[in-house]
């Protein structure tokens, strides 16, 4: 055989290895869990709604075992495929749980008063919670069931899980339009409600500030993050005194990423968030198994932060002088809160087993290496 024959040759048989290593290694990196889209009838809006459901691996693995779900809105401008995302995936498939996708369209997941078709939260709740609870192997039972989303599905999902705490046990509000009061120019809401100039008590009522205030302490947990350079975050503080003011129980976390991206309105910041609401549920999911659905302890009170991407970096560390080890600056506290300042940032907090979920999704949050 020849110098330049057994080069190719060699060559040749490198390339095979560098190619069955690359598949080995991206059949390794997929989750198990498998992906069905399915029309759900609705009569309601006298139409079929494409609609995405997550399965976990050992949903196919194990026939006999039954699981809870979680519901997932999307925002404007996007469908049911937008959470089809790798790390999601990984994110049911380590819950075991499922997840359920509904397309929304852009109609702010709300019954419309003046469009008769438009009844998106009535498929939710009268239809799609049924159709799933038929045809798959769930939990039909509130605690377990969740419901979160992002943007204008972080807005429908707080609404419609404080409007029906019967069947949802927590909501996951991800850089919600939570106040729609505050955006009267857009004009997808303006289809949906009619000109807000003529319609003032209706928009208000379609808030989720306004349900906030309807709603009854221990009646559900709300876990809510939103950037620190988001165009919803006044709305988000709101929203956050609002339930702290009326004692509900939450988790309100606001995050400063290592990027303005990861900072502020962005697909990214969703997705990245996305991963600890759901991973929050996992952990609810688990202790509910154990408890008997019982309200988990710890979750008492309400509680906040906002911190730098670097200050987030630094949670299990404490330095010398304390400087940025917010760790160090907690207190618990009985019924009122203390402001304990760390440079330009502070920790309000409660009750300090609640606030360590809260200081988990932070670093997580900021943690994570962009993708």
């Amino acid at each position: 055989m020849s110098n330049d024959t057994r080069k190719s040759s060699q060559v040749t048989n490198l390339l095979f290895i560098l190619v069955s290593f690359s598949i080995t290694v991206s059949a390794c990196s997929i989750s198990g869990a498998t992906v069905q889209e399915i029309d759900v009838p609705s009569k309601a809006m006298a139409c079929t709604v494409r609609t995405a459901v997550i399965l976990p691996m050992d949903y196919a693995s194990d026939e006999q075992t039954r699981f809870p779900v979680v519901y997932l809105l999307h925002g404007a401008g996007n469908d049911h495929t937008t959470y089809l995302q790798p790390s999601i995936l990984k994110s049911v498939d380590r819950g075991h749980f499922l997840a359920v996708i509904p397309d929304g369209g852009t109609d702010w997941w709300m019954d419309s008063p003046i469009l008769p078709t438009v009844r998106r939260e009535t498929f939710v709740v009268q239809e799609l919670v049924s159709y799933v609870d038929t045809h798959f192997r769930t939990i039909p039972q509130k605690e377990m069931r969740t419901i979160a989303g992002h943007s204008m599905g972080g807005q429908g999902a707080s609404r419609i899980g404080m409007r029906h705490t019967d069947l949802f046990g927590a909501v996951g509000n991800i850089i919600g339009g939570v106040d729609i009061q505050s955006y009267t120019n857009r004009r997808d809401l303006i289809r949906l409600l009619g000109p807000s100039s003529e319609n003032a008590e209706r928009w208000r009522d379609y808030s989720v500030t306004t349900e906030a205030k309807r709603l009854q302490p221990s009646a559900i947990h709300f876990f809510s993050i939103v950037g620190t350079d988001d165009f919803f975050l006044e709305s988000n503080r709101e929203l956050h005194r609002i339930l702290t003011n009326r004692k509900i129980a939450h988790e309100y976390t606001e995050v400063r990423g290592e990027t303005d991206e990861l900072s502020r309105h962005s697909r990214l910041f969703a997705y990245r968030a996305l991963e600890r609401i759901l991973a929050r549920f996992a952990e609810l999911f688990a202790l509910r198994r154990v408890q008997g659905s019982k309200r988990p302890e710890g979750v008492g009170c309400s509680g906040a932060t906002t911190l730098s991407h670097a200050e987030m970096q630094r949670f299990t560390k404490v330095t010398e002088n304390g400087r940025g080890a917010l760790v160090a600056t907690v207190r618990r506290q009985s019924n009122d809160t203390r402001h304990e300042s760390c440079d330009t940032h502070h920790l309000v907090t409660c009750h300090s087993s609640l606030v360590t979920g809260a200081k988990r999704i932070a670093s997580q949050l900021a943690a994570t290496p962009p993708r």
